[in-house]
């Protein structure tokens, strides 16, 4: 087992650490197992169960460590990030990151506009149970193109391969299913893994737009001048649409929606642009919740 995780591990030199440490967790478990007399104690014992939990979350450790040099699971998102490999625009499941922030970033940039007497056009895009549909195989290659390769992605992928679920309500049981898409919710590596996978999203977008992102909650914005502009924008929701469908992330048009921001005069005289997402027309609204903050277009 010790010479299979020191291939593992690619003689990376950040991993040297976590390498002795597993070492020295595995002689004291041994040490343990022995103690007293020759034969291994039963695994169902209460200290050997914790023991094997431990090297367990060892090998959690050891998948992190591998991506970044850091052991610890919120060092990894920030060194993500400031490494772009997470996009600046994503806000959710990054330390020092939250809704907060995504907030602060959109309301600076609509005051600015209201100041200079324009008009911006925010698009909320809702993705459908965008977590229970990503893809495993696209997931993977997204990881591969993160540079995770080798035995480090056949250990993560050893995490979502052959799960299965079952519902329990009172005392029935249902039957068991396998899990073919998905990331795991409330696991560790499940948030990072969503994170990658809609962390290109924001490339396919140009300079014209504004994307704002909190896991899976997209928002677009821009300032609309002229029918160009319009039309600029209208590109960048075909983008999006594509994007969608080659991911396959749903997009769910109905939960959708345009607000215009700016003061009552500009919105007056401004005339409604009609755009197209996923073959819909997403519907203009007075107020909009924005990540628990109901918005007006004043």
């Amino acid at each position: 087992m010790v010479t299979l995780l020191y291939y593992c591990i690619n003689y990376d030199p950040y991993c040297v650490a976590l390498y002795h440490c597993f070492i020295t967790l595995l002689c004291l478990l041994d040490k343990y197992l022995t103690r007293g007399r020759k034969q291994c104690l039963p695994l169902c014992t209460t200290k050997a169960r914790r023991l094997t939990l431990l090297i367990i979350v060892l090998f959690r450790s050891l998948a992190f460590l591998q991506v970044t040099g850091e052991s610890d699971c919120r060092s990894t998102q920030r060194l993500s990030l400031s490494r772009g490999v997470i996009t600046s625009h994503q806000h959710g499941f990054i330390a020092k990151r939250s809704t907060t922030t995504n907030l602060l970033d959109s309301f600076n940039d609509w005051t600015l506009s209201v100041e200079n007497k324009r008009i911006e056009t925010i698009v909320h895009v809702d993705f459908a149970r965008a977590f229970d549909t990503v893809s495993h195989e696209k997931l993977q290659l997204k990881l591969q193109a993160c540079g995770i390769t080798g035995q480090l992605l056949l250990l993560i992928s050893n995490f979502w391969h052959d799960r299965s679920q079952v519902t329990k309500v009172g005392r029935h049981i249902s039957q068991r299913i396998s899990l073919t898409s998905g990331v795991v919710q409330g696991s560790c590596l499940g948030p990072l893994l969503f994170l990658i996978c809609i962390n290109d999203l924001v490339s396919v977008f140009n300079t014209s737009v504004t994307p704002e992102l909190y896991a899976d909650d997209l928002k677009l914005y821009a300032c609309l001048s002229c029918s160009s502009s319009c039309a600029d924008f209208q590109q960048n929701l075909d983008r999006l649409t594509e994007w969608a469908n080659v991911w396959q992330l749903t997009i769910s048009v109905k939960k959708c929606c345009i607000m215009r921001v700016g003061n009552r005069q500009t919105l007056d005289d401004g005339p409604l642009h009609q755009f197209v997402l996923c073959n819909d027309t997403p519907k203009y609204v007075n107020v909009v919740n924005d990540l628990g903050v109901l918005v007006d277009p004043y």
